[in-house]
């Protein structure tokens, strides 16, 4: 399988969870796959920005409240209509309900991960990993 391929997997399959690892976002899409996210991202509900990497970096309770509201705002689960990779990289995320999440490359550094997209729970199956150069299968 290559990231084409993958993507078009997790269109029409739904968005269950979202949350934050110290400055990373993650995505739980059903209970298999995932994408985790190091670069600049926002997540816009009804046209407005929800979160953004910026909140990552506030006090933990504020993370907490922050992802909290968006998952409310985001009406989770909700299903993938498109999931594309843009100029540098970059992931764009549209949701059933007129959602977005999208990530921006801000880095000329070839070896600074972007974003990557796995199936969980499965160490045998390649994560696909960007950089703002390629995508690359680990």
């Amino acid at each position: 399988m290559n990231i084409s391929a993958l993507l078009e997997i997790l269109k029409d399959r739904s968005v269950y969870d979202i949350g934050a690892a110290a400055d990373m976002l993650w995505i739980n899409i059903e209970d298999r796959y995932a994408i985790d996210i190091q670069s600049p991202f926002r997540v816009t509900a009804n046209g407005k920005i929800v979160l953004s990497n910026t909140e990552l970096y506030l006090e933990q309770d504020d993370v907490k409240q922050s992802i909290s509201k968006c998952r409310s705002l985001l009406e989770l689960p909700c299903k993938i209509e498109n999931i594309r990779i843009a100029a540098h990289n970059d992931l764009h995320i549209s949701l059933s309900n007129g959602n977005v999440i999208e990530t921006f490359t801000n880095s000329a550094d070839a070896e600074d991960e972007q974003w990557r997209i796995f199936e969980r729970h499965n160490d045998e199956k390649p994560h696909y990993a960007a950089y703002p150069f390629e995508i690359c299968e680990e």
